[in-house]
């Protein structure tokens, strides 16, 4: 009777193994299915990864074509500006000259002037005196 049970239960050992195989094989089926459509998962994560970097990169080659462009273009400015200060700096000093010239000259119409009415006071007081 011993050796029944014993049998018996060597029996349901086996059944449970077995069951226990056959669900471990169901499962190990799954993993490779898993491990195939990761497989296929990092595969389209690492193109999209890569025409993410390639977008990107192609975006920020174009910016920094650019901003190296605007710095170009800054430098030119800057030294057009320069430029133009020193230029504006000298017709200012043109006209400061100009005017003073003008002064001296309307400084010069006005000593005319007067010497033109010290001579006519001159010959106003001969005629009144009698000299000529």
């Amino acid at each position: 009777m011993a050796e029944e049970i014993s049998r018996g239960l060597a029996d349901k050992i086996l059944d449970k193994l077995t069951q226990h195989d056959k669900l471990l094989e169901g499962i190990n089926l799954a993993m490779i299915k898993i491990n195939g459509k990761l497989i296929d998962h990092d595969d389209r994560f690492e193109k999209l990864e890569t025409g993410i970097k390639d977008f990107a990169l192609t975006h920020f080659d174009k910016i920094y074509y650019k901003l190296e462009s605007l710095e170009q273009e800054y430098k030119i400015l800057n030294l057009v500006v320069k430029n133009l200060e020193q230029r504006i700096a000298n017709v200012d000093q043109r006209l400061g000259n100009i005017e003073v010239n003008m002064v001296k000259r309307e400084e010069i119409i006005e000593i005319k002037q007067q010497a033109i009415d010290l001579l006519k006071r001159i010959e106003r007081l001969e005629a009144e005196v009698g000299i000529q």
